[in-house]
């Protein structure tokens, strides 16, 4: 390439704009913040997003009201950078993609749109044609493909035999799983939070180059020092029985059943599971727990913080995980882990270090993590500090930088994009 070539090159990837899109508060704002910090924000498409002026009043506003629209916000995204797609009644993952697929198409720019949306916003764009686009077209592959999904959840269903409602990807139709494989070949880079997703996308047929792992933050005071105080690991470790925190859905992907399964193993009277169980609770897994686990509905934050403090270690042997951005929270509020390798975790901790790995859908491996807390409650304080200074390392400063890092790689590798 020749010193004019380089010079244009450049200038294209100087100038590149993105459009992000998802629905909701994704991963509180973090990649379109990203983009805006770098300047390379054309505007963030989503449901909907609190006004600046809004914002400013929300302190004068009730509780409720103050923390729903907060939620909604982040102090360096300005509302001006958000487009509120008119979804209407198509309040939709492929509407979304769609309304950002015309914002990409009108401004010619790139986009970084999460895997949700993909399908809908490769279709209503003509992608073949990139136009004057500077920028490239990135997936950000938040959960495992579908066929990485369904396999795994299908062996583990014929082991357990536990009729449970069936998952998300499960319910695909065939033509639903062939329509997320041509429109995911379409993407010229694609951004995985853990090296399990990753490793789904290469079996799919991704180039191993084509794919970047970053992996998810977590909120940590100023300073960069673990969130969290001293808990009760840390103070009586050994005392009463151990005390086990569940956070997330009570969904057949996050194995309940092999943690239900995995206590019933142990005695009762030394161990006890807190299920913290956001969204609705399948009725058949309910079913199956023992009589040492309590269940709770969501919590405000405060209370989940106390929760965080006052339990020894967090368990979620998920069969399949994109991340699992729950483990990181805990961690940073100095609790060991136990997970699978096929969450985000596995690619944080060393096993027996910050946590337990645990074969996903094994029921004896699963109880014998938790008779290693048991027989050695010695070590939890060792443990939870281990667990609060790697998370005190996976900061969303630290994400941030990586994703844009991601970007710039793949603009560097595709400038201009045809």
């Amino acid at each position: 390439m020749g010193v004019a070539d380089c010079a244009t090159v450049t200038a294209r990837v100087d100038q590149a704009r993105y459009v992000a899109a998802f629905l909701g508060a994704r991963d509180h704002y973090q990649s379109a913040v990203a983009l805006a910090e770098a300047g390379k924000l054309q505007a963030l498409v989503t449901d909907f997003y609190t006004p600046d002026p809004l914002a400013r009043l929300a302190g004068r506003m009730p509780d409720r009201f103050r923390r729903k629209l907060r939620a909604r916000s982040h102090p360096e995204l300005p509302s001006a950078r958000v487009k509120m797609a008119r979804l209407g009644l198509s309040l939709s993952d492929p509407a979304l993609g769609r309304a950002a697929a015309e914002v990409a198409g009108r401004t010619g720019s790139g986009a970084l749109v999460y895997s949700y949306y993909w399908p809908g916003f490769a279709e209503a764009l003509a992608i073949e044609n990139p136009g004057r686009r500077a920028a490239p077209y990135l997936v950000f592959q938040v959960h495992p493909v579908p066929t990485q999904a369904r396999a795994i959840l299908a062996e583990d269903r014929e082991r357990s035999g536990v009729a449970a409602e069936l998952d998300q990807e499960e319910l695909l139709t065939a033509s639903d799983v062939e329509r997320f494989q041509e429109a995911l070949a379409r993407a010229d880079g694609v951004i995985a939070p853990s090296g399990f997703v990753a490793r789904g996308l290469t079996d799919l047929g991704a180039s191993p180059s084509s794919v970047e792992v970053v992996p998810y933050g977590v909120a940590t005071p100023a300073g960069g020092s673990p969130i969290g105080s001293p808990r009760r690991a840390v103070a009586n470790a050994g005392a009463g029985p151990l005390r086990l925190l569940w956070v997330g859905q009570l969904a057949y992907r996050k194995a309940p059943h092999v943690l239900f399964a995995a206590l019933r193993l142990l005695p009762s009277h030394a161990v006890t599971l807190t299920m913290v169980c956001r969204g609705r609770a399948d009725p058949v897994l309910r079913a199956l727990a023992p009589d040492n686990v309590s269940f709770l509905d969501p919590v405000e934050p405060d209370r989940l913080a106390h929760l965080y403090r006052s339990h020894d270690a967090f368990v979620m042997p998920s069969l399949v995980e994109g991340f699992g951005l729950v483990y990181l929270e805990a961690m940073g509020h100095g609790l060991p882990v136990i997970a699978t390798p096929n969450t985000g975790i596995a690619d944080l901790i060393d096993d027996g270090v910050q946590g337990r790995l645990v074969a996903p859908g094994d029921v004896a491996s699963c109880a014998s993590a938790i008779e290693a807390l048991l027989s050695e409650p010695a070590r939890l304080p060792e443990m939870s500090a281990a667990a609060a200074r790697t998370a005190s390392e996976y900061t969303w400063e630290r994400f941030r930088r990586r994703l844009l890092g991601a970007v710039l790689r793949f603009e560097a590798e595709r400038p201009g994009v045809r």
